[in-house]
């Protein structure tokens, strides 16, 4: 009998190892990721995008920014977050285009139900034109739509939040539609060698800081003073509430691998409980007989 116990509680022990071993290889795998969609579409670094024709659908957390160089894709971040360490790229979408001639200019890049976190520059549009980013989480980046010298983006239903600037678009930056976003402490610029911008309904979370006296107009959930902002841009249709973004997911899938072994630990013990069950019964049993 104390052999078998002891056999039990030795298969306990390894089962339980086992499940941490996994959840520490299933962390490690999620860093140091360094990923690129190249121009024949394959991607590089990653097994966590999962590609169908030209839609790139991520299925885990990445630690690191995605370098693109092909045009007319999709990246569906599907609410998972790429997050960086204070610095670098979350989307670079440059292409070096500003280092090398030679490289295509990217264009219609959509980039939908992504995480961005903790870059210094969370999207870089640079050379690229005619992207759009839609439903997407920008947080904790020193600049978080840096829109220079191109034209042609739209940004809607995004939030944008804790970016020293949120969006900026500067040296002729032109024909960009900032509309349907959440911009909560954070800033936007626009440079005045910047024209035909339109940033409009957006939801400010400085607003009423800045006109306490502001009111409803009736019930259309616009304000009735226009929010002016740096330089260049005012939106005359400041929104009252949020605007709703709602990814489709938010966590790490919890890995099969390691919810078998959890039931093989719970399995495990309720045959070792029931084996010390059986047992006192069984000495109970003889200490009567006598």
């Amino acid at each position: 009998m104390k052999r078998t116990a002891l056999a039990l509680t030795l298969i306990l022990v390894l089962v339980f190892s086992t499940a941490i071993l996994t959840l520490f290889l299933h962390s490690v795998a999620q860093t140091n990721t360094a990923v690129t969609i190249k121009p024949d579409g394959s991607i590089e670094g990653t097994s966590q995008i999962q590609r169908q024709g030209n839609t790139y659908t991520l299925t885990g957390n990445l630690s690191g920014g995605i370098t693109v160089q092909r045009s007319n894709i999709v990246i569906d971040g599907a609410g998972y977050a790429i997050k960086g360490g204070g610095e670098g790229i979350g989307i670079d979408l440059s292409n070096e285009c500003w280092r090398d001639d030679s490289r295509a200019q990217l264009k219609n890049v959509t980039v939908k139900n992504l995480k961005i976190i903790n870059f210094g520059h969370a999207i870089e549009f640079a050379s690229s034109v005619n992207d759009v980013f839609i439903g997407n989480y920008v947080a904790d980046c020193s600049i978080g739509f840096n829109i220079w010298h191109t034209d042609n983006h739209t940004l809607m239903h995004n939030t944008i939040e804790n970016c020293v600037t949120g969006i900026t678009i500067s040296f002729g930056g032109s024909n960009n539609v900032i509309t349907g976003n959440n911009i909560i402490n954070s800033s936007v610029f626009v440079m005045k060698q910047s024209p035909d911008n339109t940033v409009d309904r957006n939801y400010w979370s400085d607003y009423l800081t800045k006109y306490p006296n502001a009111k409803e107009i009736g019930n259309t959930g616009i304000w009735d003073t226009p929010y002016e902002g740096h330089e260049a841009f005012t939106d005359n249709h400041p929104l009252v509430e949020s605007v709703a973004v709602n990814p489709e997911s938010t966590d790490e899938p919890f890995p099969i691998a390691l919810m078998i072994i959890l039931v093989a630990i719970a399995i495990t013990g309720m045959i070792l409980i029931g084996y010390l069950k059986k047992r006192k019964r069984l000495t109970d049993s003889c200490l009567l007989k006598r």
